[in-house]
Order: C-alpha cells, then structure tokens, then sequence
C-alpha cells in the first residue's frame, strides 16, 4: 500500500467522521482542506496528461473536411486556435514533404487508371499479404516472436484492416505494386521463369509434406524470463483441457484456437498453417517452424483425417495440432508456380524497382507547382 493511502487509512481507523462546512473536504488540526485546493492540486498533477488523452480521444474520430477554416479547433485558458492556423503551422513544418507524397499518389493513380488496373478487393488483399510478410520479416529479424499484424494495426495504429487499406497512401503502394507486378511479367517470359524455375528446384518443387492446423502457445515467462513451476502447470491444464474438449467434439479445432491461439502464430482460418515437410518448413518462409517432433507424429498418422495429436510440449510453449492431410514429394510445373515466381521476384525487388518506377512517372508527367502560403516560409 503506498504511503498516502496508509495514511488515510489509519486516520479513518482512528474514528468516526465529523460532519465539516460545505466546500471543506478534510480538516487536519485547525487546519481545513478545501474542494479548491483539491481541484488546484489535481489540475496541476494530472491536467495535462488528462487533457491531452481527452483531446486524442475527440481528435480519432473527427472529419476535418467537414469543419470551415474559422472553426475553432481547441481553446485553451482563453486562448483560440482556428483550423486555418492549425492548418498554416503545419504548412510550415510539414507542407512541401507532403505535397511531394500527393503529387506520388496523384501521378501513381493516372498511371494505374492509364494501365487499366482496378484497385478493387483482390488487389488490396495482396497488398496487405505483401505487407504482413514484410512485417514478420521484420518482427522476425529483431528476435520477437510472432505479433498479428491486424492487432498491431488495431492496437498501435487504432485502425481496423478496413481502414488501414482505405488510407490512400495505402491504395498507392497496392496500385504502384501492381505496376511492378505487371512489369515483371511483361519482362519474364516462359523461358526465364522456367530457368528460375529449373535453377531454384529446391525450393519449389514439393516437398513430402502434411497439412496441419496448429494452435501454439507461448509460456508467461517471469521478469527474469524464467519458466515457473507453476507455469508450467497452469498452461499444461488449459492445453489439456482444450484437447479433451476437441477430441469429445465439444468444441472445434478452430473455435479453440480462434480463442486461444490466433494471436501467437501466423495461421490461416481456423488455425490451418498449410502443407509442412519434415523439417517443420511451412510454405510461407517467414512463418515459425512446426517442432520437428510434433511434425514426425503427424507423418506417422495414417487417416482418416483430421487427426487430433497430443500435445506438444517444447522450449517456447505447447503445440496443439490437427492433421488435415499427407502428400508425397512431387516436381511442380510452370503453370502451378508462375505466379508465385512473380511475386517472389516482386518481393526480391520491391523497394528498387518500386522506386525506379515512380521516379520514372514523375519524369514523364506533367507537374506545376505553385507558391505555398506566406506562413510557410
């Protein structure tokens, strides 16, 4: 208990209370505490803070297209600030950088339009896979575990995936992407992507593989990143309990994880990771490695599917799997694999080309400037 509530506490203890004028809210010796003082003392210690969360919490939701530029914005101790001022400091600060980023969106669309390409659903989904590849690449290469990039947009950026797409600098990046996919194809004919396609055998021919759904999760280690004893037993006890409840069909594989596991792994609906060979590799190169022990048992079922496995227990939690299916190994052809070809290609050479390109645009459109406002200089 900290010192001040100590305090109250034992001055509560010591009698009853005494009824005390109104406005006065504790009277120490003769001295008397007043609802001013009080207001006064938070004010100072909390005001600001509490302020600017109130202040954050209108901003989220407010339409600024739909206010006029005398609209007053904020008034703080008497003073105003107009959209219109608001809007000249920012020009200051901020003005040529993001004109230069609507002129790239402007010259980016007539390009898309020019090409016929639509920005419709199917192009931003693949802008958004694009994205949360580049993402757990990321997360990845500084040694975190998995972190779902729809949360993260939810909970960092307070934006749904809707929103997110909808952003226009969002919509850019789909169209241009889209720009470089088609230039790729248009410079990789059959003869090149078969070479690729020869030359890389390896990593995109099929491999022996099982088709899993998994439910990973993690330990709660301590400040120290120990695992507990107790831990250990507390996730051992949720995990055995979600097993006997799917394997007595009181609940499903991909009601458990959506409850349990979505956040911890990189899955498909229902926790489906997709086909994995037996060294744990998933499609996706990005994704975490099924544990080899747990992939082995899977091998070794023989249907009919799907099968519940026991848990796995291993160093970075419990492994709650599903077997869908087994495959053989088999060579794929080109026409399986083009597109993923492209979009390997596309991914090697993203930021590059993707550059190149709107460099390229900018030089063949036709942009005049005119002067910013006075308050920018």
């Amino acid at each position: 208990m900290r010192p001040l509530l100590l305090l109250a506490a034992s001055l509560l203890l010591a009698g009853e209370a005494v009824p005390l004028p109104p406005g006065v809210i504790a009277r120490v010796g003769s001295a008397e505490i007043t609802m001013p003082q009080l207001t006064q003392a938070l004010l100072k210690r909390e005001g600001s803070d509490a302020l600017l969360n109130w202040v954050q919490g209108h901003l989220d939701g407010l339409a600024w297209e739909e206010l006029n530029d005398d609209a007053v914005v904020m008034a703080v101790g008497g003073h105003l600030l107009k959209k219109r001022d608001l809007a000249l400091m920012l020009i200051k600060d901020k003005g040529a950088k993001v004109r230069e980023e609507l002129i790239d969106i402007s010259v980016v669309e007539q390009a898309v339009a020019k090409a016929g390409i639509a920005l419709d659903d199917a192009l931003l989904a693949a802008e958004f896979r694009l994205m949360e590849r580049d993402f757990q690449r990321r997360i990845a290469a500084t040694g975190q575990g998995h972190v779902d990039f729809a949360s993260f947009l939810r909970v960092k950026e307070k934006l749904s995936v809707e929103q997110f797409l909808a952003q226009p600098a969002v919509r850019m990046l789909a169209g241009i992407h889209g720009l470089v996919r088609r230039q790729i194809a248009g410079e990789y004919d059959d003869a090149r992507l078969q070479a690729k396609l020869d030359a890389e055998r390896a990593r995109w021919d099929e491999r022996a593989s099982v088709d899993l759904a998994v439910m990973h999760m993690p330990w709660k280690r301590d400040a120290a990143g120990k695992l507990t004893p107790e831990e250990q037993a507390r996730l051992q006890g949720v995990v055995n309990l979600l097993h006997r409840q799917i394997a007595a069909k009181e609940v499903t594989f991909a009601k458990a994880w959506e409850a349990f596991g979505k956040a911890w792994d990189a899955s498909g609906p229902g926790g489906r990771v997709g086909w994995v060979d037996a060294e744990g590799r998933r499609t996706d190169e990005t994704a975490r490695r099924i544990p080899k022990p747990l992939v082995e048992r899977a091998f070794a079922t023989a249907g009919p599917y799907p099968v519940l496995l026991n848990p796995h227990v291993h160093e970075a939690g419990i492994d709650l799997a599903q077997v869908l299916g087994k495959r053989p190994a088999r060579a794929v052809t080109l026409a399986e694999t083009r597109d993923r070809l492209i979009q390997d290609i596309l991914e090697r050479e993203l930021e590059g080309r993707t550059k190149a390109l709107v460099a390229t645009l900018r030089s063949e459109a036709s942009i005049v400037y005119g002067s910013l406002p006075e308050a920018a200089r």
